[in-house]
């Protein structure tokens, strides 16, 4: 964390400067994030554009003076900004930190219209966290498809043989998904190696269920 009166200004103008905090506040839904400190720090000079996320709150009570989680327009993008300790607390904290950094992943590049390329290995080495990361959207958005269309597919009258084999990669893809869980929330552990078999195997078998529904609603 850079210290105010060193180059703290981010995109847009904004300055993020250094102070600590325990506990912040959720904005949305009300959840206090608690950790041996939650936050290094909070922005000032935000753009009048900003949806302002997360506060400090190192007493308890929400200081909204002090954002320490932001996002905000800036030319044809957005810029997400946080001062919070998501890597450390995902790790080792309590589950609300998991799904504050699965929502903040979700909405801002999961579901909107950023789409995720398949990494390219490059000479010198893999990128494992942007390859976990882009094998993590891809699980997470073909789950979400394989619920919805099998439900429309079982209200259909689609055959069990069919709806049996889409289940079954299904199946697959969640004990693939829980072994690439089993050190740590998936989310925490993008950087490292050892959850990328699975993480792949995982996206790829849902996207195999999402496959053999659509085949089959195709032909009714």
């Amino acid at each position: 964390m850079a210290r105010r009166g060193m180059d703290n200004t981010l995109p847009g103008g904004a300055e993020i400067v250094q102070g600590y905090s325990s506990h912040d506040y959720l904005i949305a839904n009300g959840t206090t994030l608690v950790s041996s400190y939650a936050s290094h720090g909070y922005f000032i000079n935000l753009p009048a554009n900003a949806e302002i996320i997360t506060v400090q709150a190192p007493s308890g009570t929400p200081d909204y003076n002090k954002p320490s989680t932001a996002i905000y327009s800036l030319g044809s993008g957005k810029v997400f900004v946080t001062g919070l300790t998501i890597e450390y607390s995902v790790a080792r904290k309590g589950p609300e930190w998991e799904a504050f950094f699965r929502e903040m992943l979700m909405n801002n590049l999961g579901y909107s219209q950023f789409v995720p390329v398949a990494p390219v290995i490059v000479i010198g080495g893999i990128d494992f966290m942007t390859f976990n990361f882009y094998y993590y959207i891809q699980y997470k958005r073909a789950l979400g498809k394989f619920n919805t269309m099998y439900k429309e597919a079982v209200a259909g009258g689609m055959d069990n043989e069919t709806l049996g084999l889409a289940m079954t990669q299904n199946d697959t893809a969640a004990t693939y998904y829980a072994n690439a869980s089993r050190y740590d929330p998936v989310v925490s552990n993008f950087p490292r190696v050892y959850i990328f078999i699975d993480l792949r195997e995982a996206g790829l078998h849902q996207k195999q269920a999402v496959g053999i529904l659509k085949e089959a609603m195709e032909d009714w």
